[in-house]
């Protein structure tokens, strides 16, 4: 690992994991502990360059962590400049002269305009990590890691059913999931292989996980369950996150539905709507959907979703308020329209 780094992204668990890493690997190379000295706001590139410069207290190694947004540019509208100050330009020079022991360490808590020269430039003397958002396509990769290192293993039917469970959800935190993970490997038997009903107790209240079983029970066409959802997902607050899941779930059901009674198969379906998605993987989803597409035909799914864009409308003209979405589903789901 190089004596600089670069970390900047949104996803925060990834960041502060970096960091340590950086941290640790700046110790092992100063063969002992070391000061951490944090620049201060509105720095310069001549002060950065005397601080990485020093050495810390009583001659010690010096890791500088630069939180500065103008050293390095944030993501913008419109195009990347083409070139660098001088200042810049001199300050690349004096790396060249940067203590072996110290380290410099820029963190920027979002994105970074990855065009511009400086950046570029840095970056090639640099360790970057970059933390995007996780998504739902990448999610397990984190889960199944995170449970094999408190020992535990999941089942495919576990497995499935989280998946299908972030299908649902718009924003997903790494800290929040494993917070709930070590909250129920902390109640499993050691080196336990973990099935659904040893998960459905995670993220218990949250409102991702009321859309998740919310879902579960209507495209079952349990109206009597769903109601009890209907405070907790259709008011002001979280309206728009309810109504983006619900019909989400709706074009995709509808569209495996209309392909399939085109005649193509089970997969070549899967992997149209994977490309007309472009790339978000609806494998999970499908599956979980399709042992409920008995219940729902391609006329009901098409006039449900055109009465929930109406109601959306209507919302707009001040005419309708979002408790309405709770009787229009229950309408549909009881069949009885």
């Amino acid at each position: 690992m190089k004596q600089i780094a670069i970390i900047y992204g949104t996803e925060s668990y990834l960041r502060e994991r970096h960091r340590r890493e950086f941290l640790q690997a700046c110790r092992q190379r100063a063969g002992a502990d070391m000061d951490i000295q944090t620049a201060e706001r509105d720095i310069s590139l001549s002060r950065l360059a005397e601080m990485i410069g020093e050495t810390g207290l009583f001659c010690r190694a010096a890791v500088t962590i630069c939180r500065e947004d103008t050293l390095l540019r944030g993501k913008h509208k419109g195009a990347s400049r083409k070139k660098m100050t001088a200042e810049e330009e001199w300050f690349l020079q004096r790396l060249a002269h940067f203590p072996e022991e110290n380290g410099l360490l820029f963190y920027r808590e979002g994105m970074l305009d990855e065009k511009d020269p400086f950046f570029r430039a840095l970056s090639a003397l640099a360790t970057v990590w970059y933390c995007p958002p996780v998504s739902s396509k990448e999610i397990m990769r984190y889960v199944n890691a995170f449970f094999q290192e408190q020992g535990h293993t999941l089942t495919a039917q576990g497995t499935q059913y989280l998946q299908n469970l972030f299908a649902t959800w718009q924003d997903i935190s790494l800290q929040y999931i494993y917070t709930e993970i070590q909250r129920i490997c902390l109640q499993a038997e050691a080196e336990a292989v973990l099935d659904v009903a040893d998960l459905q107790g995670m993220f218990s209240g949250a409102v991702e996980k009321n859309i998740f079983s919310f879902l579960d029970f209507f495209f079952s066409r349990k109206t009597a369950e769903i109601v009890s959802f209907f405070p907790g997902l259709f008011n002001p607050k979280v309206f728009l996150k309810s109504v983006g899941a619900i019909l989400t779930q709706l074009h995709i059901l509808l569209e495996y539905k209309e392909l399939t009674a085109m005649g193509m198969s089970e997969r070549q379906a899967v992997a149209l709507m994977q490309e007309i998605n472009k790339g978000c993987n609806v494998k999970g989803i499908v599956w979980h959907l399709k042992k409920k597409e008995k219940y729902w035909t391609i006329k009901e799914l098409r006039e449900l979703i055109a009465a929930i864009f109406k109601l959306q409308v209507n919302l707009r003209r001040g005419i309708a308020e979002e408790a309405d979405m709770g009787p229009l589903l229950c309408l549909y789901s009881s069949g009885k329209r």
